[in-house]
């Protein structure tokens, strides 16, 4: 499947009703497709192995659900957590949603307090909301940690 007929299939595959609920309670400047999440997940589960659908076809910034989608599919591809951290660290800075940063982490690899750290302290000394939002969010896979204390210097007030 190509990037046009992805885009055509989530417009589909909208629900006008969960639109207008994603239109209040998201508070973002993107628009919303209004896809339910159980759909958005089967689509990108379904398609992120299409070899037709290239990356770099994607228009990103306007939909939420098409940054999600773009995303998601990266980090599915991604080889290690490593590769899905440093696509990341380059492609956040366009994302204008906490429901486009929170749903990222269902798509990581697994990995330690230790291998996460590091992408935490860069993630969290952003200017970019959203890039610290993900730090956050990230972080709560490790609250178990002994070494939790460590990200204690680097949280910040952020509205």
């Amino acid at each position: 499947m190509d990037y046009s007929s992805l885009k055509k299939l989530l417009f589909e595959s909208a629900d006008n009703k969960n639109m207008e609920f994603a239109k209040k309670v998201f508070n973002t400047s993107y628009k919303i497709i209004g896809l339910m999440t159980p759909t958005l997940k089967r689509i990108i589960q379904d398609h992120y192995k299409d070899e037709d659908l290239k990356l770099s076809d994607f228009e990103l910034g306007e939909y939420q659900e098409i940054d999600i989608v773009y995303l998601a599919t990266a980090l599915k591809r991604a080889k290690s957590y490593k590769d899905q951290m440093e696509f990341l660290k380059k492609n956040l800075y366009f994302v204008k949603g906490w429901a486009v940063t929170d749903v990222l982490n269902q798509y990581l690899k697994k990995a330690t307090f230790a291998v996460y750290f590091p992408y935490f302290e860069h993630f969290a000394k952003s200017k970019n909301t959203y890039e610290v939002r993900f730090a956050y969010v990230g972080m709560l896979k490790h609250c178990d940690s002994p070494d939790i204390e460590k990200i204690a210097p680097l949280l910040r007030y952020n509205e």
